[in-house]
């Protein structure tokens, strides 16, 4: 999802004022009163609220940034069972560390955090995103601070790459210190889609609850990866107008159904325990569709295999 409007404004505090803010873009209608974190005002324009802030996006594609992993046969992971995920969370006063959850995440190095960009559309500054990391409970990790991040579209602006895919939704955290003992980088084997067809994956975060709470303990769920043909026809019989995914994107499903959550963005998708993809959004992006009718939409790393072995080695 690409932002097009950001707003930062020191009288944006109060969801009153945000909710009055109405949009003109095409085919979009008034802007709706914003009771949660975000509000889908149109298939294309979302707004979110969070610590101050009020952030508009476009979303050219009709998909949703993930919210909690919402479904059956969720279960709670173990400790150690997924030892490289973390939780991104954004500092706000006198709220807890499950408050301040945001995203999800997954150490590829030492000291680098792989994840989705617009997970950080909300810090105003590395100082304001922490990583909470080493069990799965947010009550008990430990905290590690940001040095710097960087975007995808940063990188390969900085050294005059061509950008052939028009969503980049990933960027890398390099932490202050090394992560403690006993945590350890999930190995990635950069796998084509194809590689991926009909193979079971495994999804692992934290999200938001059915009652609108953040969940404790890390959760995690197997599905189905499908082929870029059933999950473009899906989306497309949903939605009533052709779909035509970007071949970065990787789609999953499951039956019972399953679908990412608040909370889940950003975070991993492991194929045989090595992380093949990063979460990115629920497609279609229509309230009226059925739950178990969506699928999931991640972006496969492979199509980054540059930006993240540069960043890891060299930077």
């Amino acid at each position: 999802m690409e932002p097009i409007i950001i707003r930062k404004p020191s009288s944006c505090t109060v969801l009153k004022q945000c909710s009055a803010l109405k949009i003109v873009l095409g085919e979009i209608r008034d802007a709706v009163h914003i009771k949660s974190l975000s509000t889908i005002i149109s298939e294309r324009l979302v707004i979110y609220f969070l610590c101050g802030q009020c952030i508009i996006f476009y979303n050219p594609y009709g998909v949703i940034n993930a919210k909690p992993l919402i479904g059956t046969n969720i279960r709670s992971a173990t400790d150690n069972e997924f030892p490289s995920v973390v939780s991104i969370q954004l500092i706000c006063a006198h709220q807890t560390p499950v408050e301040q959850h945001v995203c999800t995440g997954t150490l590829i190095s030492k000291n680098d955090v792989l994840t989705a960009e617009h997970c950080l559309s909300d810090a105003n500054n590395f100082n304001s995103v922490r990583i909470s990391m080493g069990t799965v409970d947010l009550n008990r990790n430990t905290h590690g601070y940001v040095a710097w991040w960087l975007t995808y579209v940063a990188w390969a602006s900085q050294r005059q790459v061509q950008i052939t895919h028009y969503q980049n939704d990933i960027a890398i955290i390099r932490l202050t210190a090394d992560i403690p003992n006993g945590l350890t980088p999930s190995l990635m084997p950069f796998l084509t889609n194809y590689d991926l067809y009909q193979e079971d994956v495994t999804m692992a975060g934290w999200g938001k609850l059915r009652n609108g709470t953040t969940s404790r303990i890390m959760q995690t769920v197997d599905l189905k990866v499908l082929t870029q043909h059933e999950c473009n026809d899906r989306i497309s019989r949903l939605r009533g107008t052709p779909s035509n995914l970007e071949e970065i994107f990787v789609c999953t499903a499951k039956q019972p159904f399953v679908i990412l959550g608040k909370g889940d963005s950003g975070g991993p998708l492991f194929f045989d325990d090595d992380l093949v993809a990063i979460n990115k959004a629920t497609a279609p992006a229509l309230d009226h569709v059925n739950q178990e009718e969506k699928v999931n939409i991640h972006i496969n790393i492979t199509f980054y295999r540059r930006f993240i072995v540069h960043v890891r080695l060299y930077l």
